[in-house]
């Protein structure tokens, strides 16, 4: 004799089922959201470095700082989103550690672009060197190429070649950027005689040079994450 309760319970059953599986699709995609939305603040905040070291005068510098500032401190609210899912939520896109080592690497490059344009103000400087815009121009194009890899990393099992090949270019920017910064310090430290001109240049490339370090970190956890789920 047929049961005729129980196709009801499988549809009772399933529909439950159903209900939770949305849930956690949806918790998934939040963290891509979150991580996607930081990856994007990145973007626009290095896109005003390089407007803000093209600029003349340290003081039309002052209003773009202070937009980075606020970048920055929007970063953080998501940057601090993302903690608070993670320990609320069970089911992740990838390993809570590389959510949580990708979400901090974001995180220091928005940092450290604020870094940036906070000690060139402080100093004062007037118009900077070409090299200063180089690498800032260096730190969009990584930004932009994070934004690019992240943009498809929900499908990486589909398309790793695509994510590989952006992580690549962003160290390959790195490289260079660490080029740009030898030879600007070797030719300042010749032909410089104000020590505190050299104190102020200085001190402004390195932090430059160390927002690609932090920016090909970010790309070292996309990679690790390709590796894992390929």
């Amino acid at each position: 004799m047929r049961n005729f309760a129980q196709p009801i319970a499988e549809k009772i059953l399933k529909s439950e089922y159903m209900g939770l599986f949305n849930v956690f699709i949806k918790k998934e995609n939040k963290f891509l959201t979150l991580l996607y939305r930081l990856v994007t603040r990145a973007v626009e905040s290095s896109e005003i470095l390089v407007e803000f070291m093209n600029l003349q005068e340290g003081a039309e510098r002052e209003a773009l700082n202070a937009k980075i500032k606020e970048i920055e401190s929007a970063g953080d609210v998501i940057y601090n989103e993302i903690f608070d899912e993670l320990n609320k939520t069970f089911i992740t896109p990838f390993d809570r550690e590389d959510i949580q080592a990708l979400a901090a690497k974001l995180d220091d490059v928005l940092d450290f672009i604020h870094g940036v344009a906070k000690r060139t103000t402080m100093y004062n400087l007037q118009k900077l060197p070409t090299e200063f815009v180089t690498i800032a121009e260096i730190v969009r194009d990584q930004c932009m190429s994070l934004q690019s890899s992240m943009s498809v990393l929900g499908k990486v099992s589909r398309n790793p070649d695509a994510v590989k090949k952006e992580c690549h270019w962003i160290h390959v920017l790195e490289t260079k950027a660490d080029g740009v910064y030898a030879d600007f310090v070797t030719k300042l430290f010749a032909s410089c005689e104000d020590p505190i001109k050299i104190i102020k240049l200085n001190g402004i490339i390195q932090y430059l040079e160390d927002t690609t370090d932090k920016t090909d970190e970010a790309a070292d956890v996309i990679r690790t994450i390709i590796v894992k789920y390929n």
